[in-house]
Order: structure tokens, then sequence, then C-alpha cells
């Protein structure tokens, strides 16, 4: 019988059985890795930024680490629920990297105080281009 391996790499470290991640019987489990999620994010205030990230504040450095690795560690372990086109974090990656730590962090709360039921599945809300033109 072969071995039994993790979906992804470390998850019998933080789970018995790895049941939280590839979506286990709990989403909620994945919500467990929060803590690495927030060490990852500042550790990579102290690695090299790609070239063309090399005009980022630490801020908007900070807040893409942090949505980056949210994305690979938490969202990438529950199932898909964001009724928007891109999703919120993708849409807060795009916002960051467009608008800077600061007004992207505006408009992510923004897109998340407009999600509700009523909103229909693969809803399109844009990232608005920087200067405030549609």
């Amino acid at each position: 019988m072969p071995a039994l391996e993790p979906p992804f790499p470390a998850c019998f470290a933080c789970c018995p059985g790895g049941m939280c991640c590839g979506g286990g019987v709990d989403d909620l489990a994945a919500w467990a890795h929060l803590p690495e999620v927030a060490l990852r994010a500042v550790a990579g205030l102290f690695t090299a930024a790609p070239a063309d990230r090399q005009r980022q504040g630490v801020t908007a450095r900070f807040a893409e680490n942090l949505i980056r690795e949210y994305q690979l560690r938490i969202s990438a372990r529950t199932a898909a629920r964001c009724r928007f086109s891109p999703s919120c974090s993708a849409f807060g990656l795009e916002a960051v990297r467009r608008h800077g730590a600061w007004t992207g962090t505006r408009l992510i709360w923004q897109r998340l105080s407009r999600c509700r039921t009523t909103v229909a599945y693969g809803t399109a809300d844009p990232v608005p281009v920087a200067g405030g033109a549609a």
C-alpha cells in the first residue's frame, strides 16, 4: 500500500491526517495556518524585492506578502466561495499593487463590505484604475 501523501507540503505537521488541507471536513481548520501566514509575511520583508517592486514601501510590501501568504496557505485549503470576479484576494493584491497599501486596504474593505448573499457568483468587480478614472 503506498504511503498517504499530504495534498500540500507540511500538512501532516499541523493537522492530524492532513484533514485541514484540500477541503477536509471543516474548512475553518485551515485558519490554523494564520500564525504561519503572518510570520511569513513579516519574513518576506527581509528578502530581496523583485526588480519591478523596488519602489514599494515597507507597508505595501507587507500587505502584498500578507495577501500572497493567505492565498497560498489558507485560501488554497478551503472551498471557493467568492461571489466576485476576480476573487477578493486577487482584487486585494491588485489594489495594493496599483494604489499602495493605504488606498488598497480601503478598497479591499469596501469590496468586502459589498459582499452579500444577494450578490450573484461571478459578478464582475474590477480594481478601479489609479487616478479615479473609471
